[in-house]
């Protein structure tokens, strides 16, 4: 599977991974955690949560990079939970929960995590959203979201994913 990259089409911000073509539209609203607390990082406009993240992963010298494009809604995910997301091209993404337990915590996505969540739907897929930030493990990382756990196992660079919870039930 390829990087996905984000590229604006027609008022969306479209991800698209590499030759399968997956995509997950984003609609281009106001996101609900911008206000007077959302600042601008390289250009874009990102909330106070996503911003804390962005920071505590070393900004625009970090893992991350600057971001490509202005903090946007997204999709419900299947357990109805409500975001914002702030996408940093082909590097990841950080998430904003807006409702339910995580709500007004941000969350990174990267590497093979943040190519599998696109790949099976975004937050609108069976995955949802996250939980928790990446976690190094002795073996490699592991990523929980709402519906199933991202795991990378260093030995083999083999990247799985795996349904766990009731957001799950529909895979």
């Amino acid at each position: 599977m390829g990087s996905p990259f984000p590229a604006l089409l027609g008022g969306c911000l479209a991800l698209t991974i590499g030759a399968s073509g997956a995509r997950m539209a984003l609609a281009q609203t106001a996101p609900q955690t911008a206000g007077a607390e959302s600042r601008k990082a390289c250009g874009f406009t990102m909330g106070p949560a996503a911003a804390a993240e962005w920071d505590d992963m070393g900004g625009a010298d970090g893992r991350l990079g600057c971001p490509t494009a202005d903090e946007a809604s997204t999709v419900a995910s299947p357990a109805g939970t409500q975001s914002d997301v702030t996408a940093f091209g082909d590097r990841g993404a950080v998430f904003t929960i807006r409702s339910g337990p995580q709500a007004g915590k941000a969350f990174a996505i990267t590497g093979c995590a943040w190519r599998l969540f696109f790949g099976y739907g975004g937050s609108g897929g069976w995955l949802g959203l996250p939980i928790e930030d990446g976690q190094n493990t002795p073996d490699g990382q592991t990523q929980t979201f709402e519906g199933g756990k991202v795991t990378l196992t260093r030995a083999t660079s083999e990247c799985e994913a795996e349904p766990t919870g009731p957001a799950s039930e529909s895979h």
